[in-house]
């Protein structure tokens, strides 16, 4: 049975991604730039689509990524953008930034994005008076709760919250799935957070990884 769902499942992811979420040789190029240990991490090109129409939908003109890995989602959101917008993009890995600067800086999009390799808990002291439309948040899991605060403090009101991997590879449904606590914990917290309705309108939708989809209120 286990092996059936995941044939079908990937069928169908293999369907969406030749019908409605082609990647163009930009995004293959990046996609590729990885580290071999790290391919698996990024988010999926059906994912980027998603991410790319829904902030399409709410015009986003000023968007945050907590995470920037190779820059492979990165790309995704400069090419949401509104005319003037602008992607902020932190990584804490030295190694990620420079991959994702060398990729980023030979983009059509480059001139929409700024780098910054720190660690996301620093992140207020490179910006000042923007209120974002988004915030994207892919990155160490154990930070997911701080990288939500900050993303509070920093979304202006009706603002979106989106974040990767919120079913910590299965270990939030499945008990069979084991995680390191620290870690459970961690998403235990984050989800528990968008859940609450006096800060937050939040669904999560059903990928592999499990992807929020948040309003701030």
């Amino acid at each position: 049975m286990k092996m059936a769902r995941d044939f079908e499942a990937s069928a169908m992811i293999k369907y969406i991604r030749a019908l409605c979420a082609q990647e163009d040789e930009e995004l293959i190029k990046i996609r590729q730039s990885a580290p071999a240990d790290k391919q698996g991490i990024q988010i999926g090109a059906e994912e980027g689509k998603l991410i790319y129409i829904i902030l399409k939908l709410i015009k986003a003109k000023n968007i945050l990524e907590i995470g920037t890995c190779v820059g492979y989602s990165t790309l995704w959101l400069a090419r949401s953008l509104e005319a003037g917008g602008k992607v902020i993009s932190i990584e804490k890995s030295t190694e990620h930034y420079n991959i994702a600067k060398s990729n980023l800086e030979a983009s059509l999009e480059r001139d929409k994005i700024e780098l910054i390799n720190d660690d996301a808990s620093n992140i207020e002291k490179y910006i000042s008076d923007i209120a974002f439309d988004a915030v994207f948040i892919d990155a160490n899991k154990q930070g997911y709760p701080l990288y939500l605060d900050i993303a509070y403090t920093l979304l202006k009101s009706g603002g979106l919250i989106v974040a990767d991997n919120v079913f910590l590879f299965g270990a939030m449904y499945d008990n069979d799935i084991n995680a390191p606590p620290n870690l459970k914990a961690a998403m235990q917290e984050f989800n528990r957070k968008i859940s609450d309705p006096e800060k937050f309108e939040s669904i999560i939708i059903p990928t592999k990884e499990g992807l929020s989809i948040t309003i701030k209120k």
